[in-house]
């Protein structure tokens, strides 16, 4: 079901059957900052480890499954 502002006729919001799902729909303003981001570069863990001078000691085992 879809539902409308009275007086303008404007699609404000949308929603199934059970609650599955609900949409607001808003309006974006002329001066709305737009920006994209491209998907990173998978990082090498070795490397990142070694920069922030990652030490075994940091960490103690408690329990070993298996």
């Amino acid at each position: 079901m879809q539902g409308f502002d009275k007086k303008t006729k404007e699609h404000k919001f949308t929603w199934q059957p059970h609650g599955s799902q609900f949409t607001i729909v808003e309006a974006i303003p002329e001066d709305a900052l737009i920006i994209r981001i491209r998907k990173p570069e998978k990082i090498n863990k070795e490397t990142v480890l070694k920069n922030i001078g990652f030490s075994d000691n940091w960490v103690t085992v408690i329990k070993k499954n298996g």
